[in-house]
């Protein structure tokens, strides 16, 4: 029998599921033999085959995210990868775990700043190139530079009053400029 003896990471329930599976035939001949029940029934096995199938591109995505340089361009290929994946299968699991993937990471990510990052890598190309996920939509032209003014305020400014502040001066010059010219 296969057992759990230690805590184990994802990629080693994959491994022992992919393991069980291709010696599952041998074990349950071995057991006809000496007149012994099934370890499993028909559906525990394909239970366990459509977590296995559903786990797969998981696997494929985290090596692809713990590759040398991922970003977040990356990051949001390999989702759609998974979930595109995930919506080919039919089994509960998968539904359940497309499900819970696309929660928790809708949790934590930001739409405006992925919106920028596709904008600026596929400039004119934006709304045809851009990775979409189901998530949700592209930004929008307004959102794109409001996010692209977080971004320059974040990094290049040494407070973040300084750039409001430089742009309140601007406006308040072309005012003066207006009324006295």
């Amino acid at each position: 029998m296969v057992c759990l003896d230690t805590k184990t990471s994802y990629n080693r329930l994959l491994a022992m599921l992919e393991r069980f599976l291709e010696i599952n035939p041998a074990i349950s001949k071995a057991l006809i033999d000496i007149k012994e029940q099934q370890i499993c029934a028909n559906v525990e096995f394909e239970t366990l085959t459509a977590t296995l199938t559903g786990l797969k591109p998981i696997k494929i995505g985290l090596e692809k995210l713990c590759s040398r340089n991922p970003t977040l361009l990356t990051a949001e290929e390999v989702f759609a990868f998974i979930t595109g994946e995930l919506n080919k299968q039919n089994s509960e699991f998968a539904k359940n775990m497309k499900c819970s993937l696309v929660q928790r990471i809708s949790e934590r990510r930001n739409v405006s700043l992925v919106g920028l990052m596709q904008y600026l890598n596929f400039g004119e190309k934006y709304d045809d190139d851009a990775v979409t996920v189901d998530l949700s939509r592209l930004p929008n032209k307004n959102s794109l530079i409001q996010q692209a003014k977080i971004v320059l305020t974040t990094f290049f400014c040494e407070e973040d009053e300084s750039l409001s502040n430089s742009i309140t001066q601007k406006k308040r010059k072309r005012k003066f400029w207006k009324r006295n010219h």
